[in-house]
């Protein structure tokens, strides 16, 4: 017969085991890390991206999405050039105006703050979508590098929005040379 601290390790491991098998089933297959030479950045995505290109008065648009079917949820990252140069005296605007533009009808932005990736000045902001069922959450990322303004963004169930898989998509966003 085996000793009381030996069944409670068989216990334990066995819980362990069951809690990492239904985590892992939960976040579903292991997410991927994408990388775009054209657009200069790498991200870890859940998949491989959709890539379009839209034309607008100030330039091409270019989104790089994953909409899930599985789990509710989107994942993007929009670049686009500025014409001319922008100045130093430029950046808090163009980030200003770009976080103010986000509001609409449906939603409204909140939580505003400056960050920075790297020595690039940026935004973080979310917005909340009222749904039917359930509440969704719009979480941003604006960075501004010399002429490129790239969006990092994640659409997500509201208690999704802060959670450890969205934090690891934001921080893994990086530039290339």
């Amino acid at each position: 017969m085996k000793s009381i601290p030996s069944l409670l390790r068989s216990a334990a491991l066995i819980l362990l085991a069951s809690l990492a098998s239904a985590s892992a089933a939960r976040s579903g297959p292991a997410w991927k890390l994408y990388s775009s030479r054209e657009g200069r950045f790498s991200i870890l995505m859940p998949s491989t991206p959709v890539h379009t290109k839209s034309q607008t008065a100030m330039g091409d648009v270019h989104t790089f999405d994953v909409t899930r079917k599985t789990v509710p949820d989107v994942h993007m990252v929009m670049y686009s050039d500025f014409p001319g140069d922008v100045t130093a005296e430029m950046i808090d605007p163009i980030l200003e105006a770009t976080v103010k533009g986000q509001s609409d009808s449906v939603s409204r932005v909140e939580n505003v703050k400056r960050i920075k990736l790297g020595r690039y000045p940026g935004r973080e902001f979310t917005k909340t979508y009222p749904g039917d069922r359930q509440t969704r959450t719009q979480r941003t990322r604006l960075y501004l590098v010399e002429r490129r303004l790239y969006q990092v963004k994640a659409v997500t169930l509201a208690a999704e929005a802060t959670s450890t898989e969205a934090t690891r998509y934001f921080t893994s966003f990086r530039l290339l040379k």
